[in-house]
């Protein structure tokens, strides 16, 4: 009668995983102890890949506020099948350290750059600095001279150089 088609899954679910030990290691520019504690998954009873993820992130973020801003964060899961227990590795590989080479303003009419420059948190030839982008952008919204703001990040001439654009309207 109707038009259409049903489609019906079926899902079993398994047997529910609680977290087991937690570990990080690699090329670790804290002690393990301190990475460990900005991480959420060992403050929970019950496994979740969203938290994983999210301690990825967490971990990357910490590695790119120091200027490792190609770092990479893999999980490790090994799940113990007779006690359902996840244990779960960080492995860290925090490559080369980068800077800034050019800090590109475009968009601007009636500003004047040095306004927008003082602003910005970062600067040409210092290291790159994730919470630092972001303090910039909401430093410049905070000015109210601007109806958009957008900071991005693309490759340098060499691989340890960034160019930062930064488009306003």
């Amino acid at each position: 009668k109707e038009k259409g088609i049903t489609i019906t899954i079926e899902i079993q679910e398994g047997p529910q995983y609680y977290v087991g030990k937690i570990a990080i290691e690699g090329e670790l520019i804290k002690p393990a102890e301190d990475l460990l504690k900005e991480i959420q998954i060992g403050q929970e009873k019950t496994f979740s890949r969203e938290t994983v993820r999210k301690d990825v992130q967490a971990l990357r973020s910490i590695y790119a506020d120091e200027g490792y801003a190609y770092a990479q964060v893999t999980p490790i899961t090994r799940e113990d099948i007779e006690t359902h227990l996840m244990n779960v590795t960080y492995t860290i590989s925090k490559r080369q350290k980068v800077r800034f080479e050019r800090i590109n303003i475009t968009g601007n009419t009636r500003t004047r750059d040095k306004v927008i420059r003082r602003e910005l948190e970062v600067i040409e030839g210092g290291v790159y600095n994730e919470t630092a982008i972001t303090k910039s952008t909401e430093n410049l919204n905070r000015l109210g001279f601007f109806e958009e703001v957008d900071i991005k990040t693309k490759k340098g001439r060499e691989k340890d150089l960034m160019d930062l654009d930064v488009r306003i309207k």
